[in-house]
């Protein structure tokens, strides 16, 4: 060393030589410096600092400091510590001492590390073996089965325990790899940055992935104490009570495993702060995107690593691995992102295209299948826990008052004297029926857009939310306003953030390029003088039907289908040139009111503080919002759910009868009962769109009509008006004043008005008792479909209340009897109704009275929200009837109007927008034909293929005036 140096620090010379290790650093100092040293800490103490300086093992370096603040008297409770530590490990080799330092004994050693090993590697394999059955449609049945595998909790929490096991043991070598990184510490070649980025990538994705996992078991388990709390509460005994809690807590498990239901529920929580919504929807949006394309990149890095090193072989870098060894590895490396799909595909993803077991086959025939009946009993069983002792004995007690009731009512009604034949039967000529606005728009010339027509306002959009569908398309011609311009405006509409309304959002992903795309192609036709007769026309559509992305979500976070073929309810409104949107609903549509919806609570969209209704409670909030440009929707209705909304909202509405609108691949509850209608701004565009939606699709067994469009039009003699004094007795002043006003405008107008006493009330009150015990029978059927091999498991994955207590119920009226019993009752029920009403009759009652959402979450508005159903339920009865809703004439009392309920050429008569009849001379009309077919060609639709879409001329079953 040379003179000018013996004065150098330890300290200094590692600063001017960041190269040096501490312990060369050392051997340059001066000896006098370094027995200074040795004097006041030892020569022993020494040597361990120096061998520390160079420890890579973060473990083993805390252990050794801890080891040496105790040797150099710092910590002088550490020697006892180690004492105490042998002792224990000592007692934990010989099966003895506390159970925390077995274990840490049993994990350490290097077979456990194996056993991990395999079983992570084993559920990794499986998972991409299920992923790649679920491609192959022979396989899918495998792939069903290894997704209920690896879903099971015990498996998934032994492949989670193991694989946080194996992130644990790895962590010293990321540690290591970190520092690397960090330090850019790569001279010695056997390392690089790519290798150890990838490295400590995947260990993070890994870290991410079990932690997602922890969380879903933990909320798993709050909603499992929960709910078992709840159950007992109930009257549930503990076994009963233990097996609700576990689906409800195993649902809610399975559930956050997919990082979507995050965002889904940022959406929903209208109550969050700004912020905890955006830290939950970004965060949910960047685990998904990091667990999917991370891993998937991850893997891929580390497998081509590997194959180098494979066709390398021994070229100084160790033992080349093995072929089986590399895919073992990467099936490991995008584990993350396969249990993400697993669970994905659990809730429905159209990537799996597993196919939804939904059984819209169901006939007559099937209910009776003695066979089919006890496969549907066998799976309620399975699948669903029992209701409590208490409430099973209150349904078989309500089941046997209620259909003795019916049975009494019908029997008296066999007494009462058929209606009179009307006397009015052409007065003095024909109605005054709107029928134009019923025709198909007349051929636009080519269209070109000015400036700005594809980039709207919100402003320009509440101004396009009051037109009607003929101004609309006006506007469209004039080149004012575009598809593509009038999308835009509604992006921009607040609503569109509510996830409770769109659950789905419709602003960003890919359901906003399906839009995007549709509008633009609509731009196209307009351009091209080949517009369709509803083009560019957006409508809102019941998430109860797969939509333009093939995703249904029927209301619950959890209970996603996919897979199923397209549906003739959005298929025709493609087909016109419509573009649908969904929106939310009550969950599994059960439900009459907004608060069941599983994305939070669906409210009134023109009066805070009152319910909107339900279940096509999404439907009516996007229709019934004064300045958002969707002005008209589809929905469906079992019990009532497009009537009540449409009453409550002051929506005009229309449910034709039974068998006329397709009901092939929606979501099932009673495929007898189910039906689809409209809701509109204005009634002629109510009309109008039913009209459109009706028409003949060849292989669906509920379409009753070959021509189904030909019943929209008026009959040739005006029906009469009949009503029950009962039910407008109980209404509230204000919708009772305004009905009988309504029925003296009617008389005036030379309708035959008839009041009925309370001998009628069977009309109303029988379908009302009825309604649980077939309904609910026929829900099971549908919901653990007796038609094929895997049972629909939305009742176990919804969490929705309602089904897991209508299903129940419907498998004791069918095991009771209840069902077969309501069956008889129904059709005695349509025998009676025919032969003492008439067909010239229909029934007319006031709108149900509002409920406040105060009292709706108070538990105060049970028969309020039951009130609507004793007249709403009889449509569904008998198959020929249809029901109109007509709000009231001044806007501010929309909700006070009105209902009609016959066969749908007698309402006809009271569907224009002002209901009105003025006789007009004229020659008399004929009856419409029940069953014809017009095969209508129209070349619009056959010469315009879109993008990805094959066209064929389409047979329209429909009236003259579609043309």
């Amino acid at each position: 060393m040379e003179a000018g140096q013996s004065d150098i620090g330890l300290s200094r010379s590692l600063q001017e030589n960041p190269d040096l290790s501490l312990s060369q650093a050392y051997q340059r100092l001066p000896r006098p410096k370094q027995n200074a040293l040795e004097e006041r800490l030892g020569r022993s103490a020494i040597d361990e600092i120096l061998s520390l300086s160079v420890e890579r093992d973060p473990q083993d370096l805390l252990e050794a400091l801890y080891g040496f603040a105790g040797r150099a008297g710092i910590l002088p409770q550490v020697a006892p510590a180690f004492a105490t530590r042998a002792r224990e490990r000592l007692d934990a080799m010989r099966g003895q001492g506390n159970f925390g330092t077995r274990a840490e004994y049993w994990l350490s050693g290097s077979n456990f590390d194996q056993v991990a090993g395999g079983i992570s590697h084993t559920g990794a394999v499986l998972g991409l073996a299920t992923i790649f059955c679920s491609y192959l449609r022979p396989l899918r049945p495998l792939a069903a089965g290894g997704i209920h595998l690896l879903s099971h909790p015990t498996v998934a929490g032994t492949l989670l325990a193991s694989g946080g096991y194996l992130l644990a043991r790895q962590a010293p070598e990321v540690w290591a790899a970190g520092g690397r990184l960090l330090t850019g510490d790569y001279q010695n070649g056997r390392h690089s940055t790519f290798e150890d980025g990838l490295f400590v990538s995947g260990w993070a994705l890994g870290a991410l992935g079990v932690g997602v996992g922890a969380a879903s078991f933990g909320l798993g388990a709050r909603t499992y104490l929960m709910s078992r709390e709840a159950a007992l509460a109930q009257g549930f005994s503990r076994s009963e009570a233990n097996t609700v809690a576990y689906m409800r807590g195993d649902a809610v498990r399975r559930a956050i495993q997919d990082p979507e239901i995050w965002v889904q529920y940022a959406r929903s929580q209208t109550g969050l702060a700004g912020w905890q919504r955006l830290l939950l929807s970004r965060g949910g949006q960047w685990t998904s995107h990091g667990l999917l394309y991370g891993s998937a990149a991850v893997g891929l890095g580390k497998f081509g690593l590997g194959v180098r090193h494979y066709l390398s072989g021994n070229q100084g870098e160790g033992q080349p691995p093995s072929i089986s060894s590399l895919f073992l590895a990467l099936a490991m490396d995008v584990s993350p992102a396969v249990s993400v799909q697993l669970y994905r595909a659990g809730r429905g993803n159209r990537n799996f295209n597993l196919g939804p077991a939904l059984s819209q086959e169901l006939t007559e025939a099937h209910y009776q299948d003695p066979a089919l009946r006890e496969l549907v009993l066998r799976r309620v069983d399975q699948g669903l826990p029992k209701l409590s002792p208490a409430a099973e004995r209150a349904f078989i007690r309500q089941g046997n008052n209620d259909l003795l009731l019916v049975e009494r009512l019908l029997r008296a009604a066999q007494e009462l004297s058929p209606l009179p034949k009307s006397s009015l039967r052409r007065a003095n000529g024909q109605e005054a029926f709107q029928g134009e606005n019923l025709e198909a728009p007349q051929a636009l010339p080519a269209v070109r857009f000015q400036e700005g027509a594809h980039h709207l306002s919100l402003e320009q959009g509440a101004e396009i939310a009051r037109y009607n569908l003929s101004r609309l398309r006006e506007v469209y011609g004039s080149g004012e306003v575009s598809p593509t311009g009038l999308l835009s405006a509604i992006f921009q509409h607040p609503v569109v953030q509510n996830g409770a309304i769109f659950p789905r959002p419709i602003d960003r992903g890919p359901l906003r390029a399906h839009l995007e795309r549709l509008a633009a192609e609509s731009d196209r036709r307009f351009e091209n003088g080949t517009a369709r007769p509803l083009e560019g026309v957006f409508v809102a559509v019941k998430d109860l039907f797969p939509d333009v992305d093939g995703v249904m979500q029927m209301g619950s976070k959890t209970g996603r289908v996919v897979g199923v073929d397209a549906s003739p309810a959005v298929t025709t409104l493609l087909d016109y040139g419509a573009i649908p949107i969904p929106v939310g609903m009550v969950a599994a549509a059960n439900g009459g009111s907004g608060m069941n919806a599983h994305f939070g609570y669906i409210p009134h969209p023109r009066r805070p503080g009152l319910d909107v209704g339900g279940s096509s409670s999404g439907t009516a909030h996007v229709v019934g919002l004064e300045d958002f440009p969707i002005v008209v929707g589809e929905g469906t209705s079992t019990g009532g759910s497009i009537q009540d909304p449409a009453l409550k909202v002051g929506l005009p509405s229309i449910v034709p009868p039974s068998g006329v609108i397709s009901t092939k691949n929606m979501v099932p509850f009673s495929t007898r009962l189910d039906r689809v209608g409209v809701m509109a701004v204005h009634m002629e565009d109510a009309m109008s769109l039913a009209r459109y939606l009706s028409r003949s699709v060849g292989d669906d067994p509920h379409v009753r009509w070959q021509n189904p469009g030909g019943l929209f039009q008026a009959a040739a003699t005006r029906p009469r008006i009949v009503y029950l004094e009962s039910l407008v007795k109980a209404a509230t002043t204000e919708r009772r004043e305004h009905f009988q006003r309504q029925m003296q405008g009617y008389r005036e107008q030379g309708y035959e008005v008839t009041a009925l006493g309370p001998e009628w009330d069977f009309v109303a009150e029988a379908p009302l008792r009825m309604y649980p015990f077939d309904a609910y029978a026929e829900a099971a059927f549908a919901y653990t479909n007796p038609l094929r091999r895997r049972a629909m498991e939305v009742p176990l994955r919804s969490l929705d209340e309602n089904l897991l207590v209508r299903l129940p119920k419907g498998a004791i009226s069918i095991r009771l009897g209840f069902y077969d019993q309501t069956r008889r009752l129904s059709r005695q029920y349509q025998e009676l109704v025919r032969s003492k009403l008439g067909e010239d009759s229909v029934v007319a009652f006031p709108s149900v009275e509002n409920v406040p959402t105060a009292d709706l979450f108070a538990g105060r508005a049970g028969n309020l929200l039951d009130g609507s159903d004793r007249i709403t339920m009889a449509v569904n009865r008998i198959p020929e009837w249809g029901q109109i809703t007509v709000p009231n004439a001044d806007p501010a009392l929309a909700e006070i109007g009105m209902a009609f309920s016959g066969r749908l050429p007698n309402l006809m008569h009271f569907s224009s927008e002002k209901p009105r009849s003025i006789p007009l001379p004229g020659p008399e009309l004929p009856t419409p034909p029940a069953r014809a077919s017009l095969p209508i060609f129209m070349p619009h639709l056959a010469g315009d293929p879109g993008k990805g879409r094959a066209h064929r001329p389409q047979v329209i079953s429909a009236a003259p005036q579609l043309d």
